[in-house]
């Protein structure tokens, strides 16, 4: 019995040991922090904008053609890091390219929580995420006969987003991988706008 009780402290004692010795291991598998940049688009549903007096209100396709992100993220642990995120969209409405054109622009800003599924070096495969913040929106005109249609109804609005999202990221080499990122952006302004955003680029983690 007294043989036993030994054999099993000896043995919990030497499984306590690889604990230990273990995680030193596991956080120089993690980089001190990954950062992410590149184009970011948008589609939403239409944007209304009310016209001047003489002319009826107007509605507009909200296709976001124009835009970037960038993002930094630090691990909490092998499967969490903390996230903030900041990126800006352009939806240039163009009726005469020659002569007028009209602007959407929303910035984004925000911080989250994002999931990671990490390869055996510790850089991210498969991710999913949570960010929470504001998209601040901007409607200005920008010249020709725009100016008159659309006069005194440029705007700023500052509104709440939650934005769920996935993504993946190819290894180039051990420090660069290329991304691609979809996600869902609730709005939740006067007109409750809803858009689905895209990311391509590059992240590169610092180990």
């Amino acid at each position: 019995m007294k043989a036993t009780v030994k054999v099993y402290a000896g043995l919990s004692l030497f499984a306590a040991v690889l604990v230990g010795a273990s995680q030193p291991a596991l956080a120089q598998d993690l980089p001190k922090m990954d950062v992410s940049i590149g184009y970011q688009g948008a589609k939403s549903g239409d944007i209304d904008v009310d016209a001047s007096p003489q002319s009826p209100a107007q509605t507009f396709a909200g296709n976001y053609k124009y835009g970037f992100n960038a993002d930094g993220s630090v691990p909490l642990n092998r499967t969490f890091s903390a996230l903030a995120e900041l990126g800006w969209i352009r939806n240039s409405v163009e009726e005469d390219p020659a002569a007028s054109h009209a602007n959407f622009n929303a910035v984004n800003y925000g911080g989250g929580l994002r999931w990671n599924s990490r390869r055996s070096d510790g850089s991210t495969g498969l991710f999913a995420q949570v960010v929470l913040g504001i998209q601040r929106d901007t409607f200005d005109v920008g010249s020709g006969p725009a100016l008159g249609r659309f006069i005194n109804q440029g705007y700023v609005e500052n509104s709440f987003q939650v934005q769920p999202g996935v993504g993946f990221v190819f290894p180039m080499n051990e420090t660069i991988g290329v991304l691609v990122q979809a996600d869902y952006r609730q709005v939740f302004s006067d007109k409750k706008q809803s858009m689905i955003r895209y990311v391509f680029g590059l992240r590169f983690n610092q180990r």
